[in-house]
């Protein structure tokens, strides 16, 4: 059969019908097709849309906190930078060593400190047992925002008593000072 068979085949038929019943399978035919276009072609692309718009939002949201991030990053740095600068001056003459086991025992960790060693130039290892982890925290947020010591690695256990640490700390001064402080001794 050729194609000219099967295309006037329902041009016959509808021929054979009558008025009403032929505006009937007409609209009954546009019906069908317009669910199928709707069905097939508008929904996906609308879905498609909405996902591509969700996207978009999701990424500017990210972009917006970065930038907040970013404000408050040079923002800390400036202020550490001018903490650093007092620490730099509080004592000059002092080691870090020196400094890190004076703070910890005006800080009442004295008893829990078992160890302090230099390691190099400018830097230094502490180790603590049965810690306060509190009192930890607020000795290392002492050392550097008050002193301008940075911690280089932490290394915490859990004690069997609880808010108690076992704890190494690795302290250092900041690379562009380290002469100045003397750290060395």
């Amino acid at each position: 059969m050729s194609v000219r068979v099967w295309l006037g085949f329902p041009g016959r038929w509808l021929a054979t019908l009558g008025r009403r019943e032929r505006h009937m399978v007409l609209g009954g035919g546009l019906l069908v097709a317009a669910v199928l276009i709707e069905s097939f072609v508008v929904s996906p692309a609308l879905e498609w849309l909405e996902g591509r718009r969700l996207f978009v939002e999701g990424r500017a949201e990210t972009l917006a906190q970065m930038q907040r991030s970013a404000v408050e990053v040079v923002r800390l740095r400036a202020v550490g930078a001018g903490q650093a600068a007092l620490g730099k001056e509080s004592r000059p003459d002092e080691s870090l060593l020196s400094l890190a086991d004076r703070i910890a025992k005006e800080q009442g960790l004295g008893a829990a400190l078992r160890r302090v060693e230099p390691e190099g130039e400018g830097r230094v290892r502490l180790w603590f047992e049965k810690v306060s982890f509190e009192g930890l925290m607020i000795w290392l947020e002492g050392m550097a925002s008050r002193h301008g010591a940075r911690v280089e690695n932490i290394t915490l256990d859990r004690e069997e008593t609880p808010g108690q640490v076992r704890a190494r700390v690795g302290l250092a001064w900041p690379e562009r000072s380290g002469a100045a402080r003397g750290a060395g001794r």
